[in-house]
């Protein structure tokens, strides 16, 4: 019996997380995981980000994901395309049994401008995928030796992969439009990504089962209202795995409390953003961003408003984001602070 509900939570547990990849409430600070076009694609030479999220912490720390991405872009020019680069880790672990998975990839990207204001951009990535069970923290029915449960007892039970590697590549591409700060503050981003393109099976269970394509498709917008130090910041996300879909839509709000000079170091941009975004009708997040010059901070919170919330008892997700982004002056292109 004891075997029959482990086996079968643990199998449930296994279809439901790993029907998808992993992913953040905060798609638009995770940008080498939603597209590998995206790399050194934000302004300045090089942004790092950390990434940490959980979820239904009270239940049990049922999940914990860690996210750390560097990039940037190699010989930027003005009026000219070059070559993004970037390197991602990722790790999800859940469950008392530490269901893991560890995602690293590499991702380059070409960054085509097609007019002084429009680029086209496109980027592969390649890396592996780590699943992974402690087989230490199992409990079978024949570690019982008829008068309760022996830890020293090893179990015969061989149904289980403890470490499982494999291949995992990506393609995306991604259109950008954006005015510079003598212009104005207008962007868009319009990209879509293909993953898991290569057929494997990565199953921890002894179960012929490959890891299905995710398709993504993701816009950003920037609109500053004339005349106030206001943005107002659309964005959607679509992910699309075998059966499984997510699809994010809302907006941010930022403020810009001081702009940075424009030809002195000596005023330095700091500005706060809020946002909302809904997650179709499982979840609503609630999101609070802070700028001081390179340094941008983001916090949310993901409320779980679906049926699913009475089994958690409306337990949700906390996320936050730390970015850094190294504002130079490169080949006498100057870039302007980044919008959060």
């Amino acid at each position: 019996m004891y075997k029959i509900i482990i086996l079968g939570a643990i199998i449930m547990l296994s279809n439901f997380t790993f029907a998808q990849d992993l992913h953040f409430a905060q798609f638009f600070n995770t940008p080498l995981l939603i597209n590998p076009s995206l790399a050194g694609g934000d302004d300045g030479t090089f942004s790092g980000v950390l990434n940490y999220r959980e979820q239904w912490k009270s239940a049990g720390n049922a999940y914990q994901t860690f996210g750390l991405s560097l990039d940037g872009g190699l010989m930027k020019k003005i009026d000219k395309g070059f070559l993004g680069i970037g390197a991602s880790i990722y790790n999800d672990k859940q469950g008392d049994v530490s269901l893991s998975k560890l995602n690293a990839k590499l991702s380059a990207a070409y960054h085509t401008q097609i007019s002084r204001q429009q680029y086209f951009n496109a980027g592969i990535a390649g890396g592996i995928i780590q699943t992974s069970i402690d087989r230490s923290k199992m409990i079978w029915d024949d570690q019982y030796d008829g008068n309760g449960y022996n830890a020293s007892l090893v179990s015969n039970e061989v149904l289980f992969k403890p470490n499982v590697v494999s291949p995992d590549f990506s393609l995306g591409a991604n259109y950008v439009y954006k005015e510079n700060e003598y212009v104005g503050k207008k962007r868009f981003v319009l990209g879509a990504a293909i993953h898991n393109l290569i057929s494997v099976n990565d199953a921890t269970i002894g179960t012929k089962k490959r890891r299905p394509y995710r398709y993504v498709v993701h816009s950003e917008f920037s609109f500053p209202i004339r005349g106030t130090n206001i943005e107002i910041q659309p964005a959607g996300f679509v992910s699309l795995q075998g059966v499984q879909k997510e699809i994010f839509i809302g907006s941010k709000v930022r403020y810009e409390l001081k702009e940075e000079s424009k030809y002195t170091s000596f005023s330095k941009t700091s500005a706060v953003t809020i946002g909302v975004f809904a997650r179709e009708l499982k979840s609503i997040v609630a999101f609070a961003g802070l700028q001081l010059d390179k340094y941008n901070i983001g916090v949310s919170y993901d409320l779980n408003i679906s049926g699913y919330s009475v089994a958690t008892n409306g337990r949700g997700g906390f996320e936050i984001s730390i970015k850094y982004i190294n504002l130079t002056k490169f080949n006498k292109a100057y870039t302007p602070a980044p919008r959060l």
